[in-house]
This record gives structure tokens, sequence and C-alpha cells, in this order.
């Protein structure tokens, strides 16, 4: 099986902060897509009454994940005053270590059960 873990973000956008998510998030996706190498995909949407924002993210592993934590750090306050995070989901098998640095959201997670690559 796949190390592979894909993380699903639902948030809230707060009243007339959609432009400044936008712009934070394409700084965000800048710098990690420049410094992450685990990084394997990472794409915001927005629903089309800008309310409403849904995170799709891809990792090689665990260890990506945890790196990313640190590495996206320094955009913690700024996406903060834009989105109030609702869920996190995880989808994998998160290493231990993973699984601590997320104890305090608890985090559904779901492991694969079929799984088509191409």
């Amino acid at each position: 099986m796949s190390k592979e873990i894909t993380v699903f973000v639902e948030s809230e956008i707060l009243p007339g902060r959609a432009d400044a998510l936008r712009e934070v998030v394409g700084r965000v996706i800048e710098h990690c897509g420049a410094t992450e190498p685990g990084l394997l995909a990472y794409e915001w949407y927005v629903d089309e009454a800008a309310s409403e924002a849904r995170v799709v993210e891809r990792y090689a592993d665990s260890d990506a994940l945890l790196f990313h934590f640190q590495n996206y750090a320094r955009f913690g306050e700024a996406l903060a005053a834009c989105r109030k995070m609702k869920k996190l989901t995880l989808l994998g098998e998160p290493s231990e270590a993973l699984r601590t640095a997320l104890e305090a959201m608890s985090p559904p997670v779901f492991r694969p059960s079929v799984r088509l690559e191409r």
C-alpha cells in the first residue's frame, strides 16, 4: 500500500475576507511548492458565495505532512484572519508521530480500502 497521506480541510471564510484569503493562499502555495518536495498536490477551492473553502492536500508520506505543518506556520496568523477551520480529515495510514501531532484536533482517519492508480 502507498504511504501517501491526503488531507481534506473544510473552512468558513470570514465575511469580506475572500480576496484576502486568495492572496494569502497564493503565497502559501508558492512557498510550499518551492520548499516541500514531499508535497504532491495542494488545491484550494472556494464556493460561489465565497463563504466556504475546501482544501485537498496530498503528501508522499506522514513525514512530508509533518514538515508542512512547520513550513507553513509563518502563514498561520494571516490564514486565521481570513478563515475559520471547521474540520480536518486524513486519508491514508498516518504514522504515530503524525497522529500525536494531530491528537488535539482528533481528525477522523480513513484507511485505504480499494484503490486504482494509473
